[in-house]
C-alpha cells in the first residue's frame, strides 16, 4: 500500500473513504508499512489550511478546469505521479488531470476545450494545447508546476462542491500520497454579476469549518 509523508496523510491502511476516484495509471505497492522513508517534499496547495475557489457552471455544458501550483521543495529529489482522486465531491466527476508550465498556464475555471470566443482569451487555448498527462509529468527539485484538474458536473443543481484531492506520487523510492485542501465550489451565473456565488455561502461556510481529516 501506499505510504504517507505527513499527518495530512491516511497511513498504510490507506482508505479512499468514498473518493472519485480516477485512476490514471498502475503502480506496485512495494514498501512495507514498517519502512522508515523520509517525508515527502510535494506541496499541491491547501496544506495547513482550506482554500476555496468558485468557478461558474459553462451555459454550454462544457468540462471545468480547475487548476492550482504544485512544488517540489526537495533540493535533490525528482516527483512522478500515478493518480489522483477527488475528495468529498457532489455530483462533480473527475475526467482528466494534466499539468502546465507556470509560463503557459490556462484561467482558473476554464471551460473545456476552451474557445476563443470565451471572454476572448485566446491564450487559454493556445496553452492549452501544451498540457501534458499528470502521469506523464515530471517535478524537479526546486520546480513549480500548474496542476489541472478537468471535472464535470453531473447534476443542475446549484452550488456543486469538492472538499479536496488527493494525490498519488512516488519520491526517494517509494509510494505516497497527500491531501489537499483545495476545495471548490460551482454556481450558476445570476443576471446580476456582483450577485455571483451569493446563493453558495452556506456551502463556503461547510467546507471552510470542515478540512479534510
Amino acid at each position: 500500500m501506499p505510504l504517507t509523508q505527513s499527518p495530512r496523510h491516511h497511513g498504510c491502511a490507506l482508505s479512499h473513504g468514498g473518493a472519485a476516484v480516477l485512476l490514471i495509471a498502475t503502480l506496485p505497492w512495494l514498501v512495507s508499512c514498517g519502512t522508515d522513508i523520509p517525508s515527502g517534499t510535494l506541496d499541491p496547495g491547501g496544506i495547513g489550511t482550506v482554500v476555496i475557489t468558485g468557478m461558474v457552471r459553462p451555459a454550454d455544458g462544457r468540462d471545468i478546469a480547475f487548476g492550482t501550483t504544485m512544488s517540489n521543495s526537495s533540493d535533490s529529489q525528482t516527483i512522478t505521479f500515478s493518480s489522483v482522486a477527488l475528495i468529498g465531491a457532489r455530483s462533480v466527476e473527475l475526467v482528466d488531470a494534466v499539468t502546465m508550465s507556470i509560463d503557459a498556464q490556462v484561467s482558473v475555471g476554464t471551460f473545456v476545450p476552451p474557445k476563443s470566443t470565451d471572454d476572448g482569451l485566446d491564450t487559454d487555448v493556445a496553452n492549452w494545447a501544451l498540457r501534458q498527462p499528470l502521469t506523464e509529468t515530471t517535478l524537479g527539485p526546486g520546480e513549480y508546476r500548474q496542476l489541472m484538474l478537468v471535472v464535470r458536473l453531473t447534476s443542475s443543481d446549484d452550488c456543486l462542491s469538492v472538499q479536496g484531492f488527493r494525490i498519488h506520487y512516488r519520491e526517494f523510492g517509494h509510494d505516497l500520497t497527500i491531501d489537499a485542501n483545495m476545495a471548490m465550489v460551482f454556481y450558476d451565473m445570476p443576471a446580476d454579476i456582483n450577485t455571483a456565488g451569493a446563493e453558495c455561502q452556506a456551502i463556503d461556510d461547510y467546507l471552510q469549518a470542515n478540512p479534510i481529516k
